[in-house]
């Protein structure tokens, strides 16, 4: 199934581009971006993809002096979008990366996280795009 990784319980390497036992990485953390996407929000910053990586990769070393640091996520509750929905997700993304970004599937995301002892419940959209994952915005 397409969307095994996506069972309520589940701490796959979806959507947030790394596991949940595995040490946090700038460039790890920005694949979650659809790189269209990632692209024009880099250029309206003003600055490069190695730049964004090492700022997120500073961010997370600041916190250096607490030892390794792993946010821990497990999907509690998945919820697909409609097609309606996914039509207007798509059609926000029509203006980036030229010929816009192709939307096949989107979904809503229960997530319960922890970081350094907090934890705390979220939710997140996602969409595929291809055969791959990726945060939306």
């Amino acid at each position: 199934d397409e969307d095994e990784d996506l069972i309520p319980g589940s701490n796959a390497t979806f959507p947030l581009g790394f596991t949940s036992s595995e040490k946090q990485d700038g460039d790890k953390l920005l694949s979650a971006i659809h790189p269209d996407m990632l692209d024009a929000m880099l250029e309206e910053e003003g600055i490069s993809r190695a730049e964004a990586a090492d700022q997120i990769q500073s961010m997370f070393g600041g916190l250096g002096s607490f030892g390794s640091i792993n946010i821990d996520y497990e999907i509690t509750d998945v919820e697909n979008l409609s097609a309606s929905d996914v039509a207007d997700l798509e059609e926000s993304y029509q203006d980036i990366g030229g010929d816009g970004i192709k939307v096949d599937a989107a979904k809503n995301l229960e997530l319960k996280v922890s970081f350094m002892g907090e934890s705390n419940d979220t939710e997140l959209t996602v969409f595929k795009s291809g055969l791959k994952w990726y945060v939306a915005f």
